[in-house]
């Protein structure tokens, strides 16, 4: 994860409250040539809505309440942005993504102060560690032969792998490779490939789509069966396989 200084996260704050500064004002300027343009007619009983068109301001909201939600919005996005820059959303599983985007949402966090960002920080750093711990659970429950009784992960495993009748390894179709791939580079003390290309269970997608059926990572070799839509994985860091295997078993 990456970390802010306390000379970033003051000047975050401090252009967070500029940019609030400048919304509240362009909202009561707003409000100024609104009340002036309808001097010209008042009785017309027609609208200025300049930004209607593109769904970003309509000139009937521009009432206090109206203004609180721009603010609140603004503050939103702002955390999220800080989020997304830290990179940890990459290494949580979908319930903890949710969880964090909920409280974000519901403005847990509190007002984009320096000392709220750095405290923002460091609960980021708690939830990094708790984060890796929910994704090799979900690992050990996806490759487990036997998650109930908590059989460990083998070396050499046959897994099925098909969607719609054909072999895939697509995040979107076998989410459990992205899993995979998240926590073996984490463990393993790796960033996450930041092309879509170069992550693994892309690799063995664009493998598998040429008509081959092997493949090789750092990690684990790869036999593909397209026929009984299995694959068989040899793994080549047990050291990383064990340490998902006991963080699982001890869940």
């Amino acid at each position: 994860m990456e970390k802010l200084t306390i000379e970033q996260a003051q000047k975050v704050a401090c252009a967070n409250a500029a940019a609030r500064s400048h919304l509240i004002n362009a909202i009561t300027e707003l409000r100024l040539m609104k009340k002036e343009i309808y001097k010209i007619n008042p009785n017309t009983g027609k609208y200025l809505m300049p930004f209607a068109n593109n769904g970003l301001l309509s000139m009937r909201e521009l009432d206090d309440e109206d203004l609180n939600r721009y603010l609140r919005a603004m503050d939103e996005k702002t955390w999220k942005m800080i989020l997304s820059q830290l990179g940890i959303e990459e290494m949580l599983n979908s319930a903890d993504q949710e969880k964090l985007m909920t409280a974000i949402e519901h403005g847990a966090f509190g007002r984009l102060a320096a000392q709220n960002i750095m405290d923002f920080m460091a609960k980021m750093d708690r939830r990094e560690a708790i984060g890796l711990q929910h994704l090799a659970q979900e690992c050990f429950r996806r490759f487990s032969p036997d998650y109930r009784n908590l059989a460990p992960i083998q070396k050499i495993m046959i897994l099925y792998s098909g969607f719609n009748h054909e072999l895939s390894f697509s995040e979107y179709r076998q989410a459990k490779w992205a899993v995979l791939e998240k926590v073996l580079l984490y463990l393993d003390k790796k960033a996450l490939p930041k092309r879509f290309e170069d992550h693994i269970y892309n690799q063995m997608e664009a493998i598998r789509e040429s008509g081959k059926d092997d493949f090789v990572c750092p990690y684990f070799k790869a036999k593909f069966y397209p026929k009984t839509q299995t694959v068989r994985i040899t793994f080549e860091r047990m050291d990383l396989v064990n340490m998902i295997n006991k963080i699982g078993r001890n869940a």
